[in-house]
C-alpha cells in the first residue's frame, strides 16, 4: 500500500516537472502586456528550473525505494512459503487398554498428590493458628508482670499517700502545739498580771492600814511584816486562795490536753485499722485474681495442694510407723507458715504448697527451686521428701531461688524441719528453732 501511493506521488511529480521545464508556470491573473514582458517571466522560469528538477529527482528516488522494498518483501515470503514446509505427524495409532490403565494410574496419582498437598498445607495452617506452648506460656509470663507491677503500683500509691497522711498529722500536731504554748502562754502571762494586780491591792491596802493605825496595825495580819518606809512588800507565801487558783487553772489546761492526747491517739488507731483492712482487701483481691489466672494451668493434686496450704496451722496425718517432717517457711514479706508432711509424700507436693501460699512472689512454676545453704546444692525430686541418707538430720535449711524473673533473684525463704516420731507431741518452739543448727 505504501508503495503504490510513493508511485502515485513520484508519477504525479514527473509530470509536474516536465510540464513546468517546458512550458512554464501559468500566470491567470496577469497577461503579458509585450514581447520584453514575454521573455523576462522566461528568464524567470530558467532560474528556478532546478528546484523543480531536484523535487523530481528526489521522488524518483523515494518511489524507487519502495518498490524495491516491496519486491524484496515479496521475494523473502516467496522463499520462506517453498523452503519451509512444517513437519509431517505420525499417523494416529489407536488407544490400548494398557494406555488407559496407564493414564488413569497417572491421574490418580496426580490427585492423591493433590490431595496429600492439601491436607499438609490445612494441617500447617492449623498449626500457625493454635498457639504453642511456649507463647502461651510467655502470655502467661506477661499477665503474671503486669499483676505484680500493678500491686507494686497500688503498695507504693499506698506507701505514698500513708506519708502524705502522716506529714499531714505531723504538721496539725505542730499547729495544735505550737497554739496550746501560745495559749498556756497567754494564760500564765494572764495569771501573773493578776496576781501582780493582787499583790499590788494587798500591799497598798497594808501601807493605808500601817499609816492609819501605826505599826501596831500590822502585827493584826500575821502574813504581813514590818516594812521599812518607801519599801515594797510581798507576801512571804501565797495564801492558799492563790494555791486553790493555781491548782484550778493548771487542771483547766490539762483537761483539753489530756483530750486532745486522746483523740489523737484513737485517730491513729483508727487510722492504722483502715490502712490494715485496705492491704487485707488488696492481697484477698490479688490472690483471687492469681488462683483465677492459674486456675487452667495447675493439674488437679496442685489446686488440692494449694486448698490445703491456705491454712498456715494445717497438719499431714502420718501413719504411727512413718516419718514426717515439720516445716517451716519464714516468707519475705515477714509472714510464718508451718506444715508437716510425710515422708512418702512427693517433692512435687511441696513446690505446690509453697507456691500456693499467699505472701509467695509471683514467679512461674518451674522457674524456681530450692536449695540449701551448707552445702550449697540443688536439691531435685525423689521418692520421698529428702534423698536417702538426709532424714536422720536434725533439721534443713532451704532456700527459694528464683533464675527467671529479674525482680525475684536470690529471694531466699528459710525452711525448718526436723524428723520426728508420731507418738511424741512437741510443741511448736520446741520442733521449730529460731535458727538451724
Amino acid at each position: 500500500m505504501l508503495s503504490k501511493c510513493a508511485i502515485g506521488l513520484a508519477v504525479v511529480a514527473v509530470v509536474a516537472s516536465v510540464y513546468f521545464k517546458y512550458h512554464g508556470f501559468p500566470d491567470l491573473q496577469h497577461q503579458p502586456a509585450s514581447v520584453q514582458a514575454e521573455l523576462e517571466r522566461a528568464a524567470s522560469m530558467a532560474t528556478s528550473e532546478p528546484m523543480v528538477l531536484i523535487l523530481g529527482y528526489l521522488m524518483f528516488i523515494i518511489t524507487a525505494g519502495a518498490f524495491l522494498f516491496e519486491t524484496i518483501q515479496a521475494v523473502v515470503c516467496a522463499v520462506r512459503r517453498y523452503r519451509w514446509k512444517p513437519a509431517e505427524l505420525p499417523p494416529l495409532q489407536p488407544l490400548t487398554e494398557e494406555d488407559r490403565q496407564a493414564a488413569a494410574a497417572a491421574a490418580a496419582a496426580v490427585a492423591a498428590t493433590l490431595e496429600d498437598q492439601q491436607q499438609q498445607s490445612d494441617q500447617q495452617q492449623a498449626r500457625q493458628q493454635q498457639p504453642s506452648p511456649t507463647a502461651h506460656d510467655e502470655r502467661r509470663r506477661r499477665a503474671l508482670e503486669a499483676l505484680q507491677r500493678e500491686h507494686d503500683e497500688k503498695a507504693a500509691a499506698a506507701r505514698e499517700q500513708q506519708k502524705q497522711q502522716e506529714a499531714e498529722r505531723a504538721a496539725r500536731r505542730a499547729a495544735a502545739a505550737a497554739e496550746a504554748a501560745a495559749k498556756a502562754a497567754a494564760e500564765t502571762a494572764a495569771q501573773q498580771a493578776s496576781a501582780t494586780a493582787a499583790t499590788s491591792h494587798w500591799h497598798r491596802w497594808e501601807q493605808s492600814m500601817i499609816q492609819a493605825y501605826g505599826a501596831n496595825a500590822s502585827n493584826s495580819n500575821p502574813s504581813s511584816a514590818a516594812v521599812p518606809p518607801g519599801g515594797s512588800a510581798m507576801p512571804a507565801a501565797p495564801s492558799p486562795v492563790q494555791a486553790l487558783l493555781a491548782s484550778q487553772q493548771q487542771a483547766n489546761l490539762d483537761a483539753p490536753r489530756l483530750v486532745r492526747q486522746q483523740q489523737d491517739e484513737e485517730f491513729q488507731a483508727s487510722l492504722a485499722a483502715d490502712a490494715q483492712k485496705k492491704k487485707d482487701r488488696e492481697l484477698a483481691a490479688l490472690l483471687k485474681r492469681l488462683k483465677a489466672a492459674l486456675a487452667g494451668s495447675l493439674p488437679a493434686a496442685a489446686a488440692a495442694a494449694a486448698a490445703a496450704g491456705s491454712d498456715a496451722s494445717a497438719t499431714a496425718d502420718a501413719d504411727a510407723s512413718s516419718t514426717t517432717l515439720a516445716i517451716r517457711v519464714r516468707l519475705p514479706d515477714g509472714s510464718n507458715a508451718v506444715r508437716q508432711f510425710a515422708g512418702v509424700q512427693s517433692f512435687a507436693d511441696v513446690l505446690d504448697w509453697v507456691y500456693s501460699l499467699p505472701g509467695m512472689p509471683l514467679l512461674q512454676p518451674g522457674a524456681w527451686g530450692l536449695a540449701s545453704s551448707f552445702p550449697r546444692r540443688q536439691l531435685v525430686a525423689a521418692a520421698g521428701l529428702w534423698a536417702p541418707g538426709e532424714s536422720e538430720k536434725p533439721g534443713m535449711n532451704l532456700g527459694v531461688n528464683s533464675a527467671d524473673l529479674e525482680g525475684y533473684i536470690k529471694r531466699e525463704v528459710r525452711w525448718e524441719g526436723r524428723a520426728r516420731k508420731p507418738t511424741k507431741q512437741l510443741s511448736t518452739r520446741q520442733r521449730l528453732p529460731g535458727r538451724c543448727r
